[in-house]
């Protein structure tokens, strides 16, 4: 009887052994978030939370899709709850703790293929005040999407402005109405619309060219609601961060995987930087 005292123990006990569960909800976006069946499957947010859950051992993670507004109701609420793949934003930031995570290369402006001679370019880069002034040239944006800043700024002022499309639509939904035509330009990074490709049901397919003034790459990251239980959380995904970031190497590969050959020749020395500062120590939760 006494050898069986451990095993007794371990299952009257099960709290001792079990691992914490985290709940990330995580928006459908092509490319970052890929959903088969109605349930996440791949992307690059999900394949970086599954490089962090290496450091992560006592944590079981669960995925969730979730919509914005469900989503920003819930941070607000203090849920137990985090979400990944969001560029750094004020409106957010009230709601709940960011932890700095992935580097996003510069945003780029989405047309039709076949169509780049339309758009008004300075050394092979678009102008944003040019192209808002043509009025044969027909824009929109996704309000579920966040853009990074000033970029941000600049397509709400010219949405006041009248001089482009603010639409409630979700990104895939977004790339397929500019590739059937709806209207001729959008703005997106360029992992959705590399996932958007293989979307049987794409019109015309679509390209992407580089914007002028908007060349610096962003800050994206994890959220957790903004509440006790959420900066425990928010800490102890940073020290992962910086654990995965003093690594090195598994991130590299995760961008080569993910940029272009192009992109990843242009940025990689940047991301590398970037990636020895932030293991040096824990970021500030206030």
């Amino acid at each position: 009887m006494l050898k069986l005292l451990p095993l007794c123990l371990l299952l009257l006990c099960p709290s001792l052994s079990a691992a914490e569960r985290l709940v990330w909800g995580l928006l459908p976006t092509p490319g970052h978030v890929n959903v088969v069946d109605g349930k996440p499957k791949d992307g690059a947010a999900l394949e970086s939370l599954w490089l962090l859950a290496r450091h992560l051992p006592d944590i079981e993670m669960e995925y969730q899709l979730v919509n914005a507004p469900r989503l920003e109701r819930a941070l607000s609420e203090g849920a137990p709850l985090c979400t990944s793949g969001s560029i750094r934003n004020a409106k957010r930031d009230r709601l709940a703790y960011f932890v700095p995570y992935l580097l996003v290369t510069p945003m780029q402006l989405i047309v039709r293929a076949g169509e780049q001679e339309r758009f008004p370019r300075r050394d092979g880069k678009v102008l944003l005040p040019q192209l808002f002034a043509d009025p044969q040239l027909r824009g929109a944006f996704a309000t579920s999407r966040i853009y990074p800043q000033p970029l941000a700024a600049t397509l709400e002022q010219a949405h006041r402005a009248g001089q482009l499309q603010a639409l409630g639509v979700w990104t895939d939904q977004l790339l397929l109405m500019l590739s059937h035509g709806r209207f001729d330009y959008s703005f997106e990074f360029m992992a959705p619309v590399r996932a958007i490709a293989r979307n049987p049901q794409l019109g015309k397919a679509l390209t992407t060219l580089p914007l002028a003034d908007f060349d610096e790459m962003a800050e994206s990251g994890l959220y957790c609601s903004r509440s006790a239980w959420g900066r425990a959380m928010a800490e102890r995904l940073d020290g992962a961060v910086r654990a995965l970031a003093a690594e090195q190497q598994p991130l590299l590969e995760f961008y080569r995987r993910h940029l272009t050959a192009d992109s990843y020749r242009d940025y990689a020395p940047a991301i590398a930087a970037h990636y020895r500062q932030r293991a040096q120590g824990p970021s500030r939760f206030e």
